[in-house]
């Protein structure tokens, strides 16, 4: 009702407004006559009404209000998080599992890699046709397949690091002394980085975690059992997709991280075995110092044998034969890169010696089907794929344990602290963790 009515209340002052007006006017100038005495009161009466008009513009102008702020329906926060006040952009408190990611690299780009590494030249020795590195784990069906296969105890690599590591924690955190930031070098399933951040002690205001991986799906699932130590100011989750074995993506890491955590010390992981299953693992190792300060670590997780023979290969390569959810992680890249289907060939292990350096196990899809092939890549393009051709999926290695310090030495790292662990004796095959520093 009060809103109806404020447009008759203006329409009818304006109307006496104008009206006072138009009659004082006239009465100044001579065109009308006014009885003596009124003339005053009529000119009094149209300076009042000026007078309240020109009040009531100025209450409701806002001459010096700054505009609203436009605000989106759930604002983002930015929070001083360590102890330098580097800023946080935090998302609100949202349902659904929601990540905020830094996406190093195009998809696109990852894509025409798959696509060259399968165009390569017929091998029958796992030597051509290729998912090189990380490759194998990228796409949603490879990601949760390689999930359950790290939970398989059929797959006992993964199994008995994490026992390995379980034991050695608090030799871990007795030697890095204070708290530490954490950067981990292929997030896995996320157990052995849960287990350490719900460990390592908090800095001043914060405890930032850098997942790093490949795979923008591995990120999500690896990052879910580290969900419950998530805390706003205390330990924060800043999750990047990137190819940390790239010596240009690895100096940008190093400087995404300095710009969290200033100069406090940072421990980079590279645990579960990961480091073996780089074809030019060499060269991933002297990428390391270039992401190292000298107030930073390492914390290596590797698997080890004490000698190296054709037959403790093969055992080697058993190890991986025998779990069935670890073989379908290993076709789910032929399948979601291809149109083959697993009837035509076969899945073989192969385990050789590098000279005084490790057992080394290498896994490929082999065409078995007596004939020559034809595949299509997914964007149509065909492939040929002749009788014993191979695509290799996967290779791993477990590393001469004399050789190991020689072989980080030569990529200008040295031994901190280390912890050896057979599991094995039969076979003196055993997990190794050590803590690594630049070397001065």
């Amino acid at each position: 009702m009060q809103s109806r009515m404020k447009p008759h209340l203006f329409y009818t002052f304006l109307t006496i407004f104008a009206a006072t007006a138009v009659v004082t006017l006239l009465a100044l100038t001579g065109k009308v006559t006014v009885v003596e005495g009124y003339l005053g009161w009529l000119v009094s009466a149209f300076l009042v009404e000026s007078a309240g008009a020109v009040i009531a513009l100025f209450r409701g102008a806002k001459f010096f209000e700054e505009p609203p702020e436009r605000h989106a329906p759930h604002p983002l926060k930015l929070s001083a998080a360590n102890q330098n006040d580097s800023e946080t952009l935090r998302l609100p408190a949202l349902k659904g599992g929601w990540m905020l990611c830094f996406i190093g690299q195009k998809q696109g780009e990852i894509l025409n890699a798959v696509f060259s590494g399968l165009r390569k030249p017929f091998s029958a020795t796992g030597d051509g046709k290729e998912f090189s590195s990380g490759l194998a784990y990228w796409g949603i069906i490879p990601t949760w397949n390689w999930i359950a296969a790290c939970q398989d105890p059929k797959y006992p690599v993964m199994e008995r690091g994490l026992k390995h590591f379980e034991r050695v924690r608090p030799d871990i955190l007795a030697q890095l002394g204070k708290p530490f930031h954490y950067v981990s070098l292929g997030v896995g399933d996320g157990r052995i980085d849960s287990k350490l951040l719900g460990a390592l002690p908090i800095p001043p205001r914060a405890l930032y975690y850098f997942p790093i991986d490949f795979s923008p799906e591995m990120l999500r699932m690896g990052i879910e059992p580290v969900r419950t130590f998530a805390e706003p100011g205390r330990r924060e989750v800043v999750p990047i997709q990137l190819d940390f074995a790239e010596r240009e993506y690895a100096g940008e890491l190093r400087q995404m991280v300095e710009q969290f955590v200033n100069s406090d010390p940072v421990l980079f992981g590279l645990v579960g075995n990961t480091l073996a299953n780089f074809e030019d693992d060499t060269q991933l190792l002297k990428t390391i110092p270039s992401l190292l300060r000298p107030q930073d670590r390492l914390l290596l997780g590797i698997s080890f044998t004490d000698q190296l023979s054709g037959e403790l290969a093969t055992r080697a390569a058993d190890e991986y034969r025998h779990s069935k959810r670890f073989a379908r992680f290993l076709t789910s890249a032929v399948l979601q890169n291809t149109d083959l289907s697993l009837g035509q060939g076969s899945l073989q292990f192969e385990g050789t010696v590098e000279t005084e350096k490790a057992l080394f196990v290498k896994m490929f899809f082999r065409n078995k089907s007596g004939k020559n092939l034809r595949f299509r890549l997914p964007e149509g393009e065909p492939v040929q794929f002749p009788k014993d051709d191979t695509i290799r999926l996967y290779v791993s290695r477990k590393y001469l344990r004399q050789s190991l310090r020689t072989m980080l030495k030569k990529a200008d790292l040295e031994v901190a602290w280390s912890d050896y662990y057979t599991y094995d004796t039969a076979s003196s095959f055993g997990s190794a963790i050590m803590l690594v520093k630049k070397a001065k």
